[in-house]
């Protein structure tokens, strides 16, 4: 059986790994699932009695999202083919599948987070199930086998062993790999079992007593980045990103999963709320003097889609500033005003709490009639209020002046002057950059403004006046606010948490779907992965993280390295030969070349199908590569907010045992939308500067 043929069956109809979502339920310990699967695992997942929870994966744009989150990139066309498939195999629908064989326990297990290719599926069956009536149905065909359980080749070439009430799915195929392994101690209550280890154990004594869902994961086992970044042929030493050079000021993990090596989440379910606790091994970070996240997150207005609140390292904040490329313009700008004295003065007038909020608003000015367009907001607290706004004030006159300075030399638009605009008793300042975007956005964004204002002891910075607008008025209690959505969670937000984030799932699905239909209708084009395969950070250069030897004439390529963090690490390894990519064996003596071009010229731009020869027999492996399609990412968030009304995660206080954290889930019952996004008709235009409400 190839890896592909498992991909398609296993993964996708077993993607319990989408923890953000789904419930995780569990057994009591005596008999949990966990007693057949070898300790060395990576990833663990279990759930019992919520097949109504898993039956929602059967939606293609679903399956694919969790199928890449376990490490296994996949199309719709693979959703499709994956549904006939499992049709073939079982003899019913996938649908179906999931109600019969899921309806009591089942597990899903793989190496590590983002590298499951190879996993294995556990389920134990009902009594009302028989066995023997299954097998017939499914045409298993027995093989030999030594003592253990019974095996069985299913249509498609799907492994099964058969172990009283336990079913065991998985590749056959690798002579080591996790099915054999699963085997080895599936049904024989042997020791270096994970229910065993010590490290899964002392986390789950750390979670209230019996939950309804748990899942294990070890954090240190090669997990990918999201954007792994390339040098030169020759090794040459470059100038770091932006990206690269803010990564130290860029939060981490949240607290549980912060510099931790092994995270478990815990479930305890409440009709449509889900609530988990999720406990790590990593250090706590003790913070003293700072502000609540809470006060900032809780004052945010109804309709805010996403908040996230946060404390900033500004130290680390600037020095990955002044890690960027000397011509940069935030370097520059920030260079010039460090000198003025003007930044550390600011610096030293604020607290470390800060809120980003996305809401959206409906622009003026528009040239098509479209659904609103999102606006973000930022919100920082202030230890000295006048300080901080006399300061930013200066901030702001210099870098529009430098700004202007640059724009003569590189002929770009200039800025226009600041305006002043009440809103209640605060006074908002507003810079109008709605020209900027001005014939490039296609008339649907309609107006873009850098405005800010003083509330209290909150500096408040937005991209749209009337966004600004919303917050200060929410902040002052006259619109509706968060404060109901936070009540979702099991308990109120601890005052010393480091992270919130709240994301209504479900209106950012709506929005989406609205988006969507926009696209359609007026950019088309934008729809269609090619369309963003050049707009890519590095274009189409995609770097593999090998060394190859070129072995002309038997037609491969030798991999002597594999760097563990780069897309190769987990899936090839040294010693392998790579015999052809994108379903075709190399056809010249130059197999080095013909790589390249299939990397440039690959069908899909999320992953790269690769021939591996490997103990003798070839095998696919889909390297799942650096991609960013927006419009994929949106139509995987529709999907998943019709499953999830709402997100609501914070730290809580840690125990002895190190940081915690609360995640509650509200289910989606009603596909009704909770905020009106449908395009309106396009608004009598006003003139420049000016915004409507």
């Amino acid at each position: 059986m190839t890896s592909r043929k498992l991909r398609l069956l296993i993964p996708a109809m077993f993607a319990l790994s989408a923890l953000a979502i789904l419930p995780l339920a569990i057994a009591a310990a005596d008999d949990s699932l966990a007693q057949h699967v070898p300790a060395e695992v990576g990833l663990f997942v279990e759930v019992r009695g919520s097949e109504d929870l898993l039956v929602p994966l059967a939606e293609p744009r679903i399956w694919i999202a969790l199928a890449e989150l376990a490490g296994q990139p996949a199309s719709v066309e693979d959703a499709k083919l994956w549904q006939r498939r499992i049709q073939q195999t079982v003899k019913m629908k996938p649908t179906d599948a999931i109600r019969l064989l899921f309806s009591d326990r089942v597990a899903f297990v793989g190496d590590a987070p983002g590298r499951a290719q190879d996993a294995v599926v556990l389920c134990a069956l009902p009594a009302s199930v028989q066995i023997p009536n299954l097998l017939q149905q499914w045409q298993a065909l027995q093989q030999s086998s030594d003592a253990g359980p019974d095996r069985y080749i299913l249509r498609n070439g799907i492994g099964l062993a058969v172990h009283d009430r336990l079913f065991v799915f998985g590749d056959a195929t690798r002579a080591d790999g996790m099915f054999q392994r699963t085997l080895r101690h599936t049904g024989k209550h042997s020791r270096g079992v994970l229910a065993d280890d010590p490290v899964y154990r002392g986390l789950l004594v750390r979670v209230p007593r019996n939950p309804d869902g748990v899942l294990f994961a070890r954090l240190g086992r090669g997990t990918p980045i999201l954007f792994p970044t390339s040098q030169p042929s020759g090794g040459a030493a470059t100038q770091p990103s932006a990206r690269e050079a803010l990564m130290p000021a860029i939060p981490e993990l949240p607290g549980p999963l912060r510099g931790a090596s092994n995270a478990l989440f815990a479930l305890h379910r409440d009709g449509q709320l889900l609530h988990f606790i999720v406990v790590g091994d990593g250090r706590v970070r003790s913070k003293h003097g700072q502000k609540p996240l809470r006060r900032l997150v809780e004052t945010l207005p109804e309709r805010t889609l996403i908040a996230w609140a946060h404390h900033v390292d500004y130290a680390a904040l600037l020095g990955g500033i002044e890690a960027l490329p000397e011509q940069n313009f935030l370097r520059l700008a920030v260079r010039i005003l460090t000198r003025e004295g003007s930044v550390d003065k600011l610096l030293g007038g604020l607290d470390s709490s800060i809120a980003i909020a996305v809401g959206t608003v409906w622009p003026r000015n528009r040239g098509v009639a479209a659904p609103p367009v999102p606006a973000v907001a930022l919100l920082v607290s202030t230890k000295d209020a006048a300080v901080v706004a006399e300061t930013f004030e200066k901030l702001q006159a210099y870098s529009a002046s430098i700004y202007n300075l640059l724009s003569l030399k590189h002929g770009l638009p200039r800025l226009p002057e600041r305006r002043e605009v009440p809103i209640g008793a605060t006074t908002a300042h507003l810079l109008d950059l709605s020209h900027l975007i001005r014939g490039h956005d296609g008339g649907a964004i309609g107006e873009l403004h850098a405005c800010w204002a003083m509330d209290g002891d909150v500096l408040v910075i937005a991209s749209h006046l009337d966004w600004l607008r919303e917050v200060i008025e929410a902040r002052h209690q006259q619109r509706p606010t968060l404060s109901n959505t936070l009540r979702l969670a099991r308990r109120p937000i601890s005052d010393t948490s480091e992270t919130v984030i709240v994301v209504q799932s479900g209106p950012v699905s709506d929005l989406g779907a609205h988006w969507l239909d926009f696209l359609k209708r007026h950019a088309p084009a934008a729809l269609e992965e090619k369309w963003w395969r050049d707009k890519q950070p590095g274009g189409s250069n995609v770097q593999l993280g090998i060394t190859v030897r070129e072995e002309a004439d038997n037609k491969r390529l030798r991999v002597l390295t594999v760097a563990d963090r780069m897309p190769a690490g987990g899936h090839l390894r040294p010693g392998d030969g790579i015999v052809g990519c994108n379903q075709q064996r190399f056809a010249t003596t130059q197999p080095r070349g013909e790589i390249q071009t299939s990397i440039a010229n690959r069908p899909n731009a999320r992953w790269l199908d690769l021939l591996i020869e490997r103990e003798g027999r070839i095998v696919n492996e889909r390297i799942p590569l650096p991609f960013v399609d927006p419009v994929e990412l949106l139509r995987r968030a529709v999907a998943l907010g019709k499953i999830g009304q709402r997100v609501i995660y914070f730290d809580e206080v840690p125990d002895a045992g190190g940081p915690r954290g609360s995640v509650t889930v509200e289910l989606r019952t009603n596909q009704a939308p909770l905020f009106d996004f449908a395009p309106k008709p396009l608004a009598k235009p006003v003139g420049d500067g000016e915004t409507g409400r």
